[in-house]
């Protein structure tokens, strides 16, 4: 409203423009070609290189990223793996309603108002592990395991220190030995840490698996696949972790708040997934195909939120 739908703008050291027309943005990525040039966060990158850290799709361009993404492409984006994903999912946010009502219960006046920060990071992480691995680690539980929440806690503390490190040289801060820099480094190497640990532990209860119920997680998938060394898979499953939990968590919140702010459109939302969940009858695949309203909210909470 004040700048228009194209601005730029200078913060420290970054100068950035500014696209917030959905059509612009459409036309960006139609000319972007097959190697498209992604923005790279400065702390994130230098962390990396200073730690000589496996990177993944994250920190990838030209060549190198395409051949990662071509893999993940079928492994995650692709509407069969969206549908393998569905019922993993689906039992993780049946628990997080679950969370939400003992929350209500809790304050003991028949609604509930605070912070549900916590629990979408938890719900996110728990969400994200599952598809990855196959497994749900208890994290919407009432006693929630004190190594797992760090692994939250921890990606929580990555973002944050990043800001500081936006409009100034993140060598300065480790050249100075900023506290900034500190926390960041230990924020990372806890998820490096327990990543690796997650992804070496599901990997050895993989190998000694040979029925699977369900579907076995994305792990799994690219092991079978073969087309990524281990290395490779570790780099970008600590990547999916990590992205996926803040992702998901500040997707929802911002969701929340808009339609907080917007009863009419909230009102037309439960009716929508109200009426697809009786016409899908508990088939979540078929349900996520009759919310257009849902999926367009998504959307623009994204959009006004990026």
């Amino acid at each position: 409203q004040k700048f228009g739908p194209i601005y730029s703008e200078k913060l420290g050291n970054v100068e950035s423009v500014y696209i917030l027309d959905p059509e612009d943005a459409e036309l960006l990525f139609l000319r972007e070609g097959p190697y498209p040039e992604r923005y790279i966060l400065p702390p994130w990158l230098a962390y990396h290189q200073y730690y000589q850290r496996p990177i993944g799709i994250l920190f990838k361009n030209s060549e190198a990223w395409k051949k990662d993404r071509l893999v993940l492409n079928q492994e995650v984006m692709s509407r069969d793996a969206i549908n393998n994903f569905m019922p993993l999912i689906e039992g993780v946010a049946h628990d997080f309603i679950k969370v939400l009502h003992r929350r209500i219960k809790e304050q003991n006046s028949g609604k509930f108002s605070g912070d549900i920060s916590g629990d979408l990071f938890r719900f996110s992480f728990e969400a994200v592990t599952n598809v990855m691995f196959g497994e749900r680690l208890g994290m919407l539980e009432e006693i929630v395991d004190p190594e797992s929440q760090r692994f939250i806690d921890a990606v929580y503390q990555m973002f944050h220190t990043s800001v500081p490190m936006l409009t100034l040289p993140p060598e300065l801060f480790r050249f100075f030995r900023t506290k900034i820099w500190k926390d960041h480094a230990a924020a990372w190497d806890v998820i490096f840490d327990k990543a690796d640990e997650y992804t070496q532990n599901f990997y050895w209860d993989l190998r000694h698996k040979k029925d699977f119920n369900q579907y076995p997680g994305v792990l799994y998938s690219l092991l079978r696949g073969n087309k990524m060394s281990f290395k490779n898979i570790q780099a970008n499953i600590t990547e999916l972790l990590a992205g996926g939990v803040d992702t998901t968590s500040m997707t929802l919140l911002w969701n929340f708040y808009e339609m907080a702010h917007n009863l009419k459109v909230q009102e037309m939302l439960r009716a929508e997934v109200l009426a697809a969940r009786r016409q899908a009858q508990g088939d979540m695949v078929k349900m996520m195909q009759l919310v257009p309203l849902l999926k367009a909210s998504i959307k623009e909470t994204l959009r006004l939120h990026p």
